[in-house]
């Protein structure tokens, strides 16, 4: 008697699922990659590097993505490159003199072509949450402080938001809790009042796009900050996204 199972079937099966489980991913890619206008074969190298932001092998792989990119005359994904490695040395949470030299390289980058929206979220959602992780609120409050002013000057409400997102969440972990929520309420209000896109700006991990949320400004409402230890770990004033990775923006501003 032959007790031997069938291997086809089995494998007719096993073809099945993964091709049902790999569909939608693949579509949502092209759909991401369409709505944010990308070249398919830059946006295909991005995922490939987002996906080795842990590892060192990260690094050269955004200098690929950054000259593949100039190549292609895009400089928003160039600014995602920068980023991109960036991000290596901001996440291994230990190397201020990395962190520091990319930021001030980035902030260069986007101001030479025009794209304040990663010279605002390198300094903010890196250098100064590097501080804030390192509980050197001081520092961080010095930096939120001094990009405020920059942002004010320039009338860049992103880069007002942003500064007043940090400062929020500094203030939280000083303990003062009346400024930090009025900052944040000032942060909602400018993100209702200047319809900023705060949500679908970056491509966050582990999802290619953060949600939307409704927001009112009048609503306080319980968070906590993503970077802090979690000892420090506490409802805050009401805050809008989580810290963000770098990404491509579908409304430049």
């Amino acid at each position: 008697m032959n007790t031997k199972k069938p291997f086809f079937p089995i494998f007719i099966i096993l073809y099945c699922l993964g091709t049902l489980y790999s569909s939608p991913m693949q579509g949502q890619q092209r759909d991401t990659q369409k709505e944010y206008n990308v070249d398919s074969t830059l946006y295909a190298y991005y995922m490939r590097c987002k996906a080795e932001v842990s590892s060192p092998i990260t690094v050269q792989m955004s200098d690929t993505l950054f000259l593949m990119a100039e190549e292609k005359g895009d400089q928003r994904m160039q600014a995602v490159a920068l980023c991109n490695k960036l991000d290596f040395y901001y996440y291994q949470n230990s190397q201020l003199d990395s962190i520091s030299h990319y930021v001030e390289v980035i902030k260069d980058f986007a101001k030479k072509t025009n794209q304040p929206k990663y010279y605002y979220f390198v300094w903010s959602k890196r250098l100064i949450n590097y501080y804030i992780k390192q509980y050197q609120y001081n520092t961080a409050l010095y930096e939120a402080n001094k990009m405020m002013k920059e942002a004010e000057q320039e009338k860049y409400m992103n880069g007002i938001a942003n500064a007043y997102n940090v400062l929020g969440s500094i203030y939280h972990l000083k303990r003062l809790f009346n400024l930090s929520i009025d900052n944040k309420k000032k942060e909602i209000e400018i993100i209702l009042q200047y319809d900023l896109d705060k949500y679908s700006a970056s491509f966050a991990q582990p999802g290619p796009m953060s949600s939307y949320r409704t927001l009112d400004a009048s609503i306080i409402v319980s968070s906590a900050l993503p970077d802090a230890p979690p000892s420090v770990r506490a409802p805050i004033a009401a805050r809008p996204i989580a810290t963000p990775a770098c990404g491509i923006s579908a409304r430049p501003r």
